[in-house]
């Protein structure tokens, strides 16, 4: 993420120098862990304004103990399974944060999945199949090691321009009442200009969903909710008219 911000900060003092750009006018929006990079591009190259789509308001490490029971109970998983899931989680990122060796860190993980029992392995096929932050063969990297000790509030907190924050009330890989009020808390330390809102029946994508699984994505038709765009639309022009 840092090197990211870094080409984001560039963008930034490029488009403040460009004589068709007005730099008074200048404003970031990013999604998911872009809205991570808005806040961290802003620290240091301040704009006029940050809008976070389902941007995440707590620790990485958090955020991701916290999805890998959201996301397998938008599709379907019981209690007991999460209870199966959680524990095996906590023990993988905890391996990925303690090995420095990125060698040993990759056995340390593979053996992981390699004990469990039939039954719990069961369960893990069924609703992670080592996919997405669980994959060992992209978990085990430095770049991984890095982006899991990362935490978004400590931009956040540094920030003091106007800020929207928005999520979708079925998102489940950032779920929406916890990272909001996580950022909205960082933000009011400084007295910031936030504005928040948790849509009613938007996913993580900011489509219209019955359940906010990752798997309804490819099958939702619609690309982003236009209320949601409304939304947007309006809180701009009222910073435009401010300015």
């Amino acid at each position: 993420l840092d090197k990211v911000a870094q080409d984001t900060q560039a963008a930034v003092k490029y488009l403040k120098n460009h004589q068709r750009v007005n730099s008074q006018q200048i404003y970031l929006i990013g999604h998911s862990e872009g809205s991570v990079v808005a806040a961290m591009t802003s620290v240091f190259e301040k704009v006029n304004g940050i809008i976070s789509m389902a941007g995440p308001g707590m620790s990485i490490l958090d955020i991701l103990l916290l999805q890998d029971q959201t996301e397998p109970r938008a599709k379907g998983a019981s209690e007991e399974d999460i209870k199966v899931l959680l524990p095996f989680s906590k023990k993988f990122y905890q391996v990925v944060l303690d090995e420095n060796d990125e060698s040993i860190r990759k056995a340390k993980l593979q053996s992981l999945y390699d004990n469990l029992t039939q039954d719990e392995l069961a369960i893990h096929k069924k609703w992670n199949e080592r996919i997405g932050t669980l994959n060992v063969n992209s978990a085990y990297s430095d770049s991984f090691r890095e982006f899991l000790s990362q935490d978004p509030l400590k931009a956040w907190r540094q920030i003091n321009q106007p800020v929207l924050v928005l999520n979708g009330d079925k998102d489940s890989q950032v779920p929406a009442q916890l990272n909001v009020e996580g950022i909205v808390t960082a933000l009011n330390l400084n007295d910031s200009k936030v504005e928040h809102m948790i849509l009613p029946n938007l996913n993580h994508m900011f489509q219209n969903a019955k359940t906010g699984s990752t798997d309804e994505y490819a099958e939702i038709e619609e690309t982003l909710d236009v209320n949601f765009l409304d939304t947007i639309d309006q809180w701009l022009e009222k910073q435009l008219i401010i300015l």
